[in-house]
């Protein structure tokens, strides 16, 4: 039996073992919780589903950040306010991922939540193939 009181390398093992556990139930939990609010989201409950993924857009969810963004540039949920949906874009564009970088040309190229600006389109497909996303090669010069 362990002596848990005396032993330092044993509660060192208990508190990592403590911490792993908490991790790994955390991350079970984001992953429930995405699965829920995107299930919504494809069944029109928009509002529903905020609740769900805003928190998860406020960690940093990559996807969630988008469907936050998409939520209010088109008002599905929420009341229509493309400059919320600028700001959840840029979050979405500041991360260094070349997907979500993709995505936020395709905003730009469309005028989805933001001017339409063929130049920040292209700036951000170059940052995004740039980062290895083979998608935006083909948007690339395609104006």
């Amino acid at each position: 039996m362990i002596n848990w009181g005396h032993n330092k390398a044993a509660k060192l093992f208990a508190a990592t073992l403590f911490l792993f556990s908490l991790i790994i139930g955390l991350w079970f939990m984001k992953e429930a919780s995405f699965d829920k609010g995107l299930l919504l989201a494809k069944r029109g409950k928009y509002i529903e589903a905020i609740d769900y993924l805003r928190p998860l857009a406020y960690l940093g969810d990559s996807t969630s950040q988008r469907l936050m963004a998409d939520f209010y540039a088109y008002g599905w949920g929420v009341a229509k306010d493309e400059a919320e949906a600028q700001r959840w874009y840029d979050k979405l564009g500041a991360k260094k991922s070349g997907e979500s970088q993709y995505f936020v040309g395709e905003n730009y190229a469309d005028g989805l939540g933001v001017d339409k600006d063929d130049m920040q389109a292209d700036f951000w497909y170059r940052s995004a193939f740039e980062r290895g996303y083979e998608p935006a090669k083909e948007k690339l010069g395609k104006k």
